[in-house]
C-alpha cells in the first residue's frame, strides 16, 4: 500500500462535530469504496481527525523496535509518512504493550509526563488503539494534538477509533493476502518459464484455452500460440493422445506418456466441472521427460540383450552382490539341480555347490 501521496480533500466533509457525527463518519468511511486502498485510508484519517478535533491522525507500523508512519493527516512536519522513530519515543509503545486503547487527555498532568513523545515531540493529548493483522499487532492508529484536552473522550470516540482500526486491519489483511498471491504467482511463473513444463486447459469442445510453460519451446511454439486451436487438429497424428483427452473430458482423470516431435512428455490431466457439476473442460500439465524415457528404453534394450544372451549360452551365469546370488540364467539353475533360477536368489554360492567341490 503506497501512502506516500495523500489524496486531495473535498466532497466528503461531515460538518461540525456533534452527537451524530461519529455515526455519519462510519457510514461515510465504509460506504466510499472508490479509489485505491491508500486513498480510502487517507480519507478515513482526515475525516476522523476532523470529527475527533485532533491535529494529527496517523497509521503507524511497528516492527523491530521501530515505529514507521505509513499514513498521516497532519500539518506537523514531525508526523509525515515515511518517518521512522524508536517505538519507545512514541506513545504507540504504550498502546502496543497494553494491546488496548490508550487515552491521554493531558500528558503533562499524567503518569506519562516524562515520556519522549511529550517532552521531545510536544504531544499533549493522545488517543490510540492497536491495529491487528492476521491476529497479531501490526501497529497503531493514533489521534494526537499539541494541546491538552479539557474534556475527556466519550465512549463514542473510543468506539469509532476501535472500529476504524478493525476496518484498516481488514484492508491490510486483504493487501497482505494479495501480495502473497502475487508472490506465489511470480514463483509459479518462474517455474513455468524455466522448467520443461507445459500447463494447458481445454474446454468441452476440445479447444485450447490456455497453453503456458517453457516446455512449449521444445515443440517450436510460443506460449499461448495454440489457444483457440482444436486439439483434434493439433494431435490428429496421435490417436492415443486424443483418446486420453476424450477420457478426461468424459469425467475421468488420466495420466499418459507420448513422444511427439522427438520429445517424450508425461502428462496428467483432470476434468474441470462447472457449477452444475457437469464437465466444462480439463486442466493438465505435461513434463518433458525425454532423457528419462531414453534411459528407460536403453535399459530395456540392454536387459533384452542380456536375456537373449543368457538364454543362448550353455553356461550358467550368476550375479552376486554382498556374497549372495541376486540373479542368474536358467542354465545356472539346471547346473545346480534347481528347476527355477528364482530358487537360487538370496543364497550364497557355497550353499548350492556340492560339498566335495567347495574350496576348489
Amino acid at each position: 500500500m503506497d501512502f506516500s501521496t495523500p489524496p486531495t480533500a473535498g466532497g466528503d466533509a461531515l460538518g461540525p462535530p456533534g452527537p451524530n457525527a461519529r455515526f455519519r463518519l462510519l457510514t461515510t468511511v465504509v460506504a466510499q469504496d472508490d479509489g485505491s486502498m491508500a486513498d480510502r485510508v487517507h480519507r478515513a484519517l482526515r475525516l476522523t481527525a476532523n470529527v475527533l478535533d485532533s491535529e494529527t491522525a496517523m497509521l503507524s507500523h511497528t516492527a523491530g523496535g521501530t515505529s514507521t508512519i505509513v499514513a498521516a493527516h497532519s500539518s506537523v512536519d514531525a508526523f509525515v509518512p515515511g518517518t521512522l522513530r524508536p517505538v519507545t519515543d512514541m506513545f504507540c509503545s504504550i498502546t502496543v504493550e497494553a494491546e488496548d486503547i490508550i487515552d491521554i487527555r493531558d500528558a503533562a498532568r499524567s503518569e506519562h509526563r516524562a515520556h519522549p513523545c511529550h517532552t521531545n515531540l510536544g504531544v499533549s493529548s493522545y488517543l490510540g488503539v492497536p491495529v491487528h493483522v492476521g491476529g497479531e499487532v501490526w501497529g497503531t492508529l493514533s489521534f494526537i494534538s499539541s494541546r491538552a484536552r479539557t474534556e475527556p473522550r466519550t465512549a463514542s470516540d473510543h468506539s469509532v477509533v476501535r472500529l476504524l482500526a478493525l476496518w484498516i486491519g481488514g484492508l491490510l489483511e486483504v493487501e497482505e493476502h494479495e501480495r502473497d498471491v502475487q508472490i506465489a504467482g511470480d514463483r509459479v511463473r518462474d517455474v513455468l518459464d524455466q522448467a520443461p513444463i507445459i500447463l494447458f486447459e481445454i474446454d468441452k469442445a476440445g479447444t485450447f484455452t490456455l497453453s503456458e510453460g517453457a516446455g512449449i519451446e521444445a515443440r517450436g511454439l510460443k506460449a499461448g500460440e495454440v489457444v483457440g486451436s482444436s486439439v483434434c487438429d493439433l494431435y490428429a497424428a496421435f490417436p492415443d493422445v486424443l483418446d486420453a483427452i476424450r477420457t478426461v473430458l468424459s469425467g475421468e482423470p488420466k495420466s499418459w506418456e507420448a513422444t511427439i516431435g522427438g520429445e517424450t512428455y508425461a502428462t496428467r490431466a483432470r476434468p474441470v466441472r462447472g457449477a452444475d457439476g457437469t464437465v466444462a473442460g480439463l486442466t493438465g500439465v505435461s513434463l518433458q521427460i525425454t532423457e528419462e524415457a531414453n534411459a528407460r528404453r536403453a535399459l530395456a534394450e540392454s536387459s533384452a540383450r542380456y536375456q537373449a544372451l543368457s538364454e543362448a549360452t550353455f553356461e550358467g551365469i550368476a550375479f552376486v552382490d554382498d556374497g549372495r546370488i541376486t540373479d542368474g540364467n536358467d542354465q545356472l539353475a539346471t547346473l545346480f539341480g534347481f528347476s527355477d533360477v528364482r530358487e537360487l536368489i538370496g543364497k550364497r554360492p557355497t550353499e548350492v555347490i556340492a560339498p566335495e567341490y567347495r574350496g576348489h
